[in-house]
C-alpha cells in the first residue's frame, strides 16, 4: 500500500516537473495596471461645535437629494432622524 502511495506521488512530481515550464496560472494577461482615479480628500471641519448626524431616509425609492431635503415634505414623505454625541463621540 505504502509502496503505490510513493510510486503515485513521484508520477505526480515527474509530470509537474515536466510540465512547469508550460503552467499559466499565476501569469498575468494584462501587461499593465489600470490607472487609478485620484480623488481628493475633504476637508477639515471648521465648525467644532457640531455634536449631531441628521439624516433624511424617503419613503418612496427616489436618487433625488432635493426631493427629499425639500421643506414641503410631510412626515409621511420622508422621515428625519437626529442622532446626538457628547463630546467624545459617544452616542447619547
Amino acid at each position: 500500500m505504502k509502496r503505490s502511495i510513493l510510486l503515485i506521488n513521484s508520477y505526480i512530481l515527474t509530470l509537474v516537473l515536466l510540465q512547469g515550464g508550460r503552467l499559466i496560472a499565476q501569469t498575468p494577461v494584462a501587461t499593465s495596471r489600470p490607472l487609478a482615479t485620484p480623488v481628493t480628500t475633504p476637508g477639515a471641519y471648521t465648525n467644532t461645535s457640531i455634536n449631531y448626524i441628521r439624516t433624511w431616509e424617503p419613503a418612496v425609492a427616489t436618487s433625488d437629494t432635493a426631493y427629499v431635503a425639500a421643506a414641503a415634505r410631510t412626515v409621511d414623505q420622508v422621515r428625519q432622524t437626529t442622532q446626538y454625541f457628547d463630546g467624545l463621540g459617544r452616542p447619547l
